[in-house]
């Protein structure tokens, strides 16, 4: 809206780029999720190992 108010030949390519962007938005979201759902799994294999040993350090110098 703000952008058809300053320039509305710039807006006009404006709606021209984002369906471009959007597609390219969405192909990176879409690849991106199942990775990034990968390493919060390893992440909380990482920390649930981190965690044991750290119980167990406090378990032996008690």
């Amino acid at each position: 809206i703000m952008a058809v108010s300053k320039d509305p030949r710039l807006s006009l390519a404006l709606l021209g780029v984002l369906p471009f962007l959007a597609l390219a938005i969405g192909i990176v979201v879409r690849k991106g999720l199942p990775l990034f759902h990968s390493m919060q799994a390893k992440l909380d294999k990482l920390n649930l190992v981190l965690r044991e040993n750290l119980t167990g350090i406090r378990v032996i110098r008690a």
